[in-house]
C-alpha cells in the first residue's frame, strides 16, 4: 500500500514538471486544446448550416419567382429531360442556351450539388476541400439570387 502511494506521488510529481512544456507547446502552435478544437468544429458547422440555409433561401426565391410568374417556366428542351441536373452538374449542357427559367433550374442543380459537396467535405474533416466547396457554393448561390432578382 505504501509503495502504491509513493508510486502515485512520484508519477504526479513527474507529470507536474511536464505542464510548462505542454502549455508552451500549445501556445506555440502545437495541437489545440480540446475546447479550442471543439469551438473550431462548431464554427465549421455554422458555415455548413449557413450554406444550407442560403441554398434553401435561394431555392425558395426561385419557386416563388416561378409561382408569381416573375420568371416564366422553362421551354428549353434540355431542361425538361429527366437527367437534367446530372447533366448540368457534369457540364454536359451549355447553360448559355437555356432561357431564364432553365438557367434558374440549372443554378438550383449546381447549388444543391454544392451543398452536398460541402456536407461531404465537412464529414470527411478535410479543411481544404471544405473551404473550396464552401467558396464555390457561395458563388453559385449568389449567381442564382442575382438571376432571380433580374440582375444577371
Amino acid at each position: 500500500m505504501k509503495k502504491t502511494i509513493l508510486l502515485a506521488s512520484l508519477v504526479a510529481l513527474s507529470l507536474s514538471g511536464c505542464a510548462p512544456l505542454l502549455s508552451g507547446l500549445l501556445s506555440a502552435g502545437g495541437a489545440p486544446a480540446p475546447r479550442q478544437a471543439a469551438e473550431r468544429t462548431t464554427l465549421d458547422e455554422r458555415f455548413a448550416l449557413g450554406a444550407e440555409t442560403l441554398y434553401a433561401t435561394a431555392a425558395e426565391a426561385g419557386r416563388l419567382a416561378f409561382r408569381l410568374r416573375v420568371i416564366q417556366p422553362t421551354q428549353s428542351p434540355a431542361a425538361l429531360e429527366p437527367q437534367f441536373c446530372q447533366n448540368v452538374v457534369a457540364n454536359r449542357i451549355d447553360t448559355g442556351t437555356l432561357d431564364t427559367g432553365g438557367k434558374v433550374m440549372a443554378l438550383d442543380c449546381r447549388a444543391y450539388a454544392a451543398v452536398l459537396t460541402i456536407r461531404a467535405a465537412y464529414e470527411a474533416g478535410n479543411a481544404t476541400s471544405y473551404q473550396q466547396a464552401y467558396d464555390r457554393g457561395m458563388v453559385v448561390f449568389n449567381d442564382m439570387l442575382r438571376l432571380i432578382q433580374g440582375r444577371q
